[in-house]
């Protein structure tokens, strides 16, 4: 038993580490902001600059099982300070200015450090806290997300706008403040003896139990790869709006977030129902259909904001059972292969809807998302209550 599971609510060791994991984000999500741009402004290539957005896939992917195993053998919040180390020492090689073979290196390093970093939290959440306060906990996650992706952006940008020499010195910061900040725990040792193909086992028969749940995730991130697929367009060759417009379209979702998270402990969505789960999943369909059929750029904006308020309401308490619900000795794994899962689609669905868009409007594969929302809500309805029960 830890130091903070002894606290009622969320006790001040894990706002530190909370705080110490927002940091990293902070660093690596701004790092792509910023070097997305360095290399297409020196090399004027969307394909080199591209391959960094390739590469963070790419190591988090390969590197899900593995961490995901440490996490289930040993101590998280060591994990958690080890990965803002690997971090650390992804630095260096940027310090020598814009070379792609040192920025790839430090994308790979960068994000494997982040890797660690940010899984461990949520096996941090598992191990260390009491259950009643898994949800208020998952609530501050996604608000310190929401706030990561608007406040990277802002960091990546006012840097390649000022001072772009001064970059890999507000980076060394923020891991620096970041592995300071890595508090560690008295954490019980696993006591586990199962092999990994036993354990994987068990992961596999896990996520055949939840496969609808599955099947709904799919679907929903399939909803925002649409948008992430065709917003330039949609803004650029349809709405004819200014890029102005566009950026506050990219913002708009994590904007709404943070609301969206508040709103997620408060009222009727206090008590989880899965039918309300449901209606905010219908939800969608109306303001995928007016981000689709609007000629008015500022409408989209308001619809993406209004659409970032109900994902956490629909996400967070989705996590917050799903965590009750994943043995602890298999924690790590688990989680790691729903992400695999669920992040690991995204490629393909990316393509999908690029070609489609070779044959179909923007417009039209918007709408037929919009109304395909409809018979998922009502799925949803039945996968939420057996899950639900399930806890």
């Amino acid at each position: 038993m830890s130091v903070m599971s002894r606290s009622e609510g969320l006790p001040s060791e894990f706002y530190v580490i909370t705080i110490s994991k927002m940091l990293s984000s902070f660093a690596v999500n701004s790092f792509a902001v910023f070097y997305l741009w360095e290399i297409i402004s020196h090399y004027h290539s969307v394909f080199l600059s591209g391959l960094i957005v390739t590469l963070y896939l790419l190591t988090e992917l390969s590197l899900s099982l593995l961490v995901g195993h440490l996490i289930d053998r040993f101590n998280s919040t060591r994990l958690n300070l080890l990965g803002s180390f690997i971090m650390l020492v992804g630095l260096p090689p940027l310090i020598s200015g814009v070379h792609l073979a040192n920025i790839y290196v430090s994308t790979v390093i960068l994000m494997s450090g982040a890797t660690l970093k940010l899984d461990s939290y949520s096996a941090i959440i598992k191990k260390h806290l009491q259950e009643e306060s898994y949800k208020r906990a998952n609530t501050l996650n996604f608000v310190v997300n929401s706030i990561s992706s608007i406040g990277s952006t802002a960091i990546g940008g006012a840097f390649i706008i000022l001072a772009p020499h001064l970059f890999p010195a507000a980076l060394l910061i923020m891991i620096a403040i970041s592995l300071l900040t890595s508090i560690q725990l008295k954490e019980q040792a696993s006591s586990n003896k199962d092999t990994f193909n036993s354990e994987f086992s068990r992961v596999l028969s896990f996520m055949k139990k939840i496969s609808g749940l599955l099947i709904i995730a799919l679907f929903i991130n399939g909803l925002f790869i649409s948008l992430e697929t065709y917003s330039s367009g949609l803004f650029y060759l349809i709405l004819k709006s200014s890029p102005f417009y566009y950026t506050l379209f990219a913002a708009a979702v994590p904007a709404g977030s943070v609301p969206g998270a508040l709103l997620a402990n408060r009222g009727a969505f206090r008590n989880d129902s899965p039918s309300i789960i449901a209606s905010m999943v219908l939800s969608f369909s109306p303001i995928i259909l007016l981000i689709a059929l609007s000629p008015i750029a500022i409408a989209d904006v308001i619809a993406a904001f209004v659409l970032g308020i109900v994902l956490p309401i629909i996400n967070i308490p989705i996590i917050t059972k799903m965590m009750k619900l994943v043995p602890a000795e298999i924690y790590g794994k688990a989680m790691a292969s729903i992400r695999i899962f669920t992040a690991g689609s995204s490629p393909a669905m990316g393509a999908i809807f690029s070609t489609l868009a070779l044959y179909f409007s923007i417009r039209a594969v918007l709408t037929s998302v919009g109304i395909l929302v409809i018979p998922l809500a009502l799925y949803s309805v039945r996968v939420l209550g057996n899950f639900f029960r399930e806890v």
